[in-house]
């Protein structure tokens, strides 16, 4: 667990072909929480990052929390897969973390690569919930 004033710190999680994707996806929100979107930002793989700015990250998450009433407070590991329907080769693992302030519970989720970079990522808990099995 995390919150801004922390920082990114290790998660825990399923360690797969010597990546930590659970730690991975939680530094990513940690750094969200944190308000460091270039922080953020340096731990998605070159396709994603080319596609998105630390400003964009920013809208994501405002967007994400803005039925709450405040700033995220802490980020916290939820999940880790090692295996699902359309992993790719490439991939070490998905993790989801939740994103926690008042009045809301949110989460990121994210494919993390054998490189330790996120590949693809997905807003909000009821996304990240329907990997998982679970409903929204």
């Amino acid at each position: 667990m995390c919150g801004p004033a922390e920082g990114p710190v290790s998660g825990v999680s399923i360690v797969t072909a010597e990546v930590d994707h659970g730690a991975v996806v939680q530094k990513f929100a940690c750094a969200l929480v944190a308000g460091d979107f270039l922080a953020a930002l340096a731990l998605l793989d070159a396709d994603l990052a080319l596609r998105t700015s630390p400003e964009s990250l920013e809208g994501q998450l405002s967007q994400m929390v803005d039925h709450g009433e405040g700033p995220p407070e802490y980020a916290h590991h939820v999940a880790a897969l090692a295996e699902w329907p359309d992993r790719l080769e490439g991939d070490a693992g998905w993790a989801y973390s939740s994103i926690v302030g008042p009045g809301y519970s949110e989460a990121i989720a994210g494919v993390v690569t054998k490189e330790g970079r996120i590949r693809q990522l997905e807003w909000g808990k009821a996304a990240a919930q329907r990997r998982l099995g679970g409903g929204s």
